[in-house]
């Protein structure tokens, strides 16, 4: 599931990246181990599992904070999200969409 489904539900939008950045690192700033999670799940791609071991944490604890980061997230977000572009209007400005899929 893409990132942005997954925080932002079946009303996916285009996220800024440099949003998504400062929320991050705002979470980070309160929670730093919800944050790595965040990372080494999304970013490094790592299964609930995975991210428990690296972190050494149980695979329920993972489980919660993913949740748990996935809302603040939504929260974070819900005023900074805009609707992505089309391919065909992206390519008409002359920009890519960065998308975070």
């Amino acid at each position: 599931m893409p990132f942005e489904e997954a925080v932002l539900g079946g009303k996916a939008h285009g996220v800024e990246v440099e949003a998504l950045d400062e929320a991050l690192n705002s979470l980070g700033k309160m929670d730093r181990r919800k944050s790595r999670v965040v990372e080494l799940r999304f970013f490094g791609g790592l299964s609930v599992e995975e991210t428990a071991c690296v972190l050494e944490i149980s695979e329920e604890t993972v489980k919660r904070d993913w949740r748990a980061a996935k809302a603040w997230l939504f929260r974070e977000l819900g005023g900074k999200t805009r609707p992505a572009k089309t391919e065909k209007s992206a390519m008409k400005s002359g920009g890519v969409e960065e998308s975070i899929n």
